[in-house]
Order: C-alpha cells, then structure tokens, then sequence
C-alpha cells in the first residue's frame, strides 16, 4: 500500500472516488500519515453531504480542469465500472486501492498486538458485560482484579471505584448502533460515542474494532489511551487454536465475545463472565445494567436521546433468532477452544440464559 505515497508526490490534491467502507478506511490510513483529502466521490447523488468532515460530491459536481491525484477506494469488482467513468472524463492516472493493500494497512496496525501475547498467563479476569442481571451482584468485589469492560459500562453503579483494567468497545457501525448512526450526520454518531468515551473511560489500556479508526482519530480518544485494534471480519468454524488478535479474527455479534478472544490471547487461564444474562427473547425489551440518561450528566444528551430510541427498535423473531443461534454458536466454539487449551471459563452471571460455560456463584470468588 505504501507506495500510494510516490502516486501523491506531486502534492495535488486527493480526491478519494468511493464513499463506502474503504473510503473510510484509506481516510483512516491517510490521516494517520498527515494526508487529508479534499473530498470523496460517488457516480451518483450522495445520500449525504459530508463524511467525517470530508465533502462528499457526485462526480458530475468535480471540476475537471484542476489537477487531482485520484485514489479509487471502491470495491475490486466495481474497479472496471470506475475506469470507464474516469476514463470518459480523460482521467487517466490514478490509483487502485487493492485487497493486497488494505491486507498490508491492517497488517501494519494491528502488528502491535503481538506485545498482548500470554502477558497475564495463569492469572484471572473477569469479563464485565452490561446485563441488567449485574445490579443484583456487588461489583466493589472486583476492585483490584483484572477486569474487562465495555460498550457504556462506564455508566455502570461502582464503575469508578473498581476502575477497570481494560476497556473494549464493539464497532459503532455495528447493527445495534445503525439507526443511531444514520441520524446523526452519517458518521458523527461515531464521533461523539467516542467522545463520550474519552470524557468517562479511565482504562489505560483500550481495544476497538479496525473499522472504527476514523471516528477514534476524529474523536481524539487516542490521546490518553494506549490502544490495540482488532480486525474482525473472518469466519468461525471448529478449531482448535485461541485466535491471534494480532491478526483477522472472526466477526462477532457482540462484545463479550470480543472481550473473550482478547483474554485467552493474553493467557488468562480462569475467566469468569459476568452480565452475560442473553434472555432478551423472554424479555418485553432489551435491557442493560445501566440507565443512559446518565449520559446526560457528562453533556452528550442528544447520543443519549438516540441510544435510548435505538434500544427500542424491535426485529422479526426470525432475525433475532438467527442472531441468538450465530451468539451461542461461538460461545460453544470459544468454550471448546478454551478447554483445548487448559483455559476454564466460568459463567458467574446471576442468572440468564447462558448454559454454555459451568456455573460458579460470584461471591464463592472472594475470600471474606
């Protein structure tokens, strides 16, 4: 990838033509490089207006007689079909974003998490989700240990005095936060989720998803956090081997699982889940642990008003199902490679659904 920087040596400007997901992945790249593109283009009428502050034209709106290093961040397959639209314009020379290319960027981002490797083998951690069924367990418990936290589980009772070692956070661009996302300028909600975080996250340590890089950067939550990224678009099937998150690692339909991969990577060897409740199907609504209007508090009222519709949004039962089915399907997968690896993960939640990993009652953990 590295040899776009020769391809923008004349100093012009960047038009990036595509809009889409790797146009917000070279603009990851390009700012973490001090290159800031003029605008992005699309053939037909953009649904929006600017993308991360980045304008965002139809092709018809792109005054040709200027200069313009063109960088085409489009898919491979629809590679041709932009060709010919810039040929047709007598542009001639640009540049292809290849697969071979964004391999070589998220390589380069993510070689940093080799350090993690086994670095707290033998230890345990908690991992510490956001199910309402945490307000019946004392987390003051957990001050001192080695805890995983995540999503808004800074808004959580005690989240202040355990003072969570790690703190981990699923794409914003992820279903459950789509609705949100759209309303909010395309690609602001990002932002100020982020910025939500850097107000409230007292982690030192901090593990995002690839896809998110952008709004990080915009958002300045890089700044006072020392944080790993993970890139998650692979596929689960049978294996044995823990997955090495300095690498693609399978997607995932929610942070605990995240959070899991992250830990058996560093070697924990007991790993206790905690507000893992998934019994949102005999349930009116999905809940959490926490109550967002304490959002308002910190000054991010308008993410609090669309985080609070988006949780009311309901799906057909068929889609919820699958989404169930694909969760506890890597649950079982995650607790067959645990056990392959002298890894035990106990499910130390008060109560809820989840019956792929023993039980063990959360109090038993401490000495009195």
């Amino acid at each position: 990838m590295f040899n776009v920087f020769d391809f923008l040596s004349n100093n012009n400007p960047v038009i990036c033509y595509g809009a889409g997901r790797i146009g917000l992945e070279i603009l990851g790249f390009f700012r973490c490089n001090n290159i800031e593109p003029l605008m992005f283009v699309q053939t037909g009428r953009p649904d929006y207006n600017t993308l991360l502050d980045i304008p965002v034209k139809s092709i018809n709106d792109v005054d040709f007689t200027v200069n313009y290093n063109w960088v085409v961040t489009v898919s491979e397959e629809k590679e041709e079909e932009i060709k010919t639209v810039l040929a047709s314009r007598g542009i001639n020379r640009y540049f292809l974003v290849k697969n071979q290319h964004l391999r070589e960027i998220r390589s380069e981002i993510m070689k940093k998490n080799v350090l993690l490797k086994d670095r707290n083998e033998g230890d345990r951690c908690f991992i510490l989700a956001t199910g309402p069924s945490i307000k019946k367990q004392n987390l003051s418990f957990l001050k001192n240990e080695h805890v995983f936290s995540c999503s808004a589980g800074v808004l959580l009772d005690n989240y202040d005095y355990i003072n969570p070692e790690f703190y981990v956070s699923a794409s914003v661009r992820n279903d459950y936060f789509s609705k949100a996302f759209d309303k909010l300028n395309h690609g602001e909600f990002g932002v100020e989720y982020f910025r939500f975080l850097e107000k409230t996250v007292k982690s030192n340590v901090v593990f995002l998803d690839y896809w998110d890089i952008p709004f990080v950067q915009k958002s300045g939550f890089l700044h006072k956090h020392d944080v790993y990224y993970l890139f998650q678009d692979g596929v689960w099937n049978e294996r044995n081997s823990i997955s090495d998150i300095s690498k693609t690692t399978p997607s995932i339909p929610s942070v605990s699982i995240m959070m899991l991969k992250i830990a058996m990577y560093m070697g924990y060897k007991k790993i206790y889940l905690l507000g893992t409740d998934h019994d949102q199907l005999f349930r009116d609504k999905y809940d959490h642990a926490y109550d967002y209007n304490k959002m308002r508090k910190c000054g991010f009222g308008r993410l609090c008003d669309e985080l609070i519709k988006d949780n009311d949004k309901s799906f057909p039962m068929r889609v919820v199902l699958e989404s169930e089915l694909d969760l506890f399907n890597q649950y079982h997968i995650i607790n067959n490679i645990a056990k392959k690896n002298g890894i035990e993960i106990y499910n130390a939640t008060a109560g809820g659904r989840l019956d792929e990993f023993d039980r063990v009652c959360y109090e038993s953990l401490f000495e009195r």
